[in-house]
């Protein structure tokens, strides 16, 4: 066996979370998915993570890491953009990235919003594959030939379905979406600021929120915004198009609705606050299925 293999696979990379930390260097939680231990606190290194998340498992049972290799590449080259970007504003000034670093940054942004177990169980559950894969097969015994309950059920075995599923979750996210980059590309930045030092943002399971306004989803559309915070004081979306770079600053009705759509999206939530997790928590999965058992 390779030891050297990572097992523990952070959706929301550490760098990020270690900007939300208490004074205490910790962070304060609450998942939808464990209500009975209610408000806690913990450490980066623990939260936002999943065993061989990025993991993909051949037939023959090897396991290929490297698309968490690739993650852990891409995060340390935005590490120091978010850095600039908050050094920047909290400077008031504009953060302006070269060329090559906004390349970097979109891709950041990007996998961050695809990468995260909630949006891979919104868009397929274990039991959405499964079904699947029970249609294959009896599409595949109508037309083809009769396929035994032997195989049938080798087929639908559990580890088995979660091995094929994740398997389709990686190469998913190896991907590319040549559209979004280039929407991403062609649009300023937009940075929105918390100037109340009473108030503050939160991470959460699914960090990107997109606001839209009417029936408009894509990004290729400037009235899709789609917000990633990156400190408790300073969240980013793609801004406008031909507009460059621009900073806003949110008032506290505004931070509260940012953090209650963050909330609402995500099956976990933390931040620097025990107050404001505790008054996050009854939102927490609101609009998202949290029955689903944790993997």
């Amino acid at each position: 066996m390779n030891r050297s293999i990572p097992k523990r696979h952070h959706f929301v990379p550490e760098m990020l979370q270690k900007r939300f930390v208490n004074e205490q260097g910790g962070l304060w939680t609450y998942d939808s998915r464990r209500a009975d231990s209610g408000v806690r606190a913990d450490m980066p290194g623990n939260l936002f993570l999943e065993g061989h998340l990025y993991t993909h498992v051949g037939k023959d049972g090897a396991k290929d890491v490297s698309l968490e290799q690739d993650f852990s590449r891409l995060e340390g080259l935005a590490d120091p953009l978010i850095s600039k970007m908050i050094d920047a504003t909290t400077k008031n000034r504009v953060p302006l990235l070269t060329a090559d670093e906004r390349v970097i940054w979109d891709e950041f942004f990007l996998q961050q919003w695809r990468r995260v177990p909630d949006l891979r169980d919104e868009l397929m559950s274990v039991d959405a594959y499964r079904r699947a894969i029970e249609e294959a097969i009896n599409d595949f015994s109508n037309s083809i030939r009769p396929v035994s309950s032997v195989v049938r059920d080798k087929y639908l075995a559990p580890d088995k379905v979660k091995r094929g599923r994740n398997n389709l979750h990686v190469n998913t996210l190896k991907s590319q979406s040549t559209k979004i980059r280039n929407a991403l590309a062609g649009r300023g930045l937009l940075f929105a600021r918390v100037r109340n030092p009473r108030k503050s943002l939160i991470l959460s399971s699914r960090p990107v929120v997109k606001v839209t306004s009417g029936a408009v989803k894509l990004l290729s559309d400037e009235r899709v915004h789609a917000w990633l915070a990156i400190s408790p004081s300073l969240a980013v979306s793609p801004g406008y198009y031909g507009a460059g770079t621009a900073t806003i600053d949110l008032t506290d009705d505004q931070v509260r609705l940012m953090n209650l759509a963050f909330a609402e999206q995500s099956s976990q939530i933390a931040g620097k606050s025990e107050a404001l997790v505790k008054s996050l928590s009854p939102y927490v999965g609101k609009a998202m299925d949290i029955s689903r058992p944790r993997r």
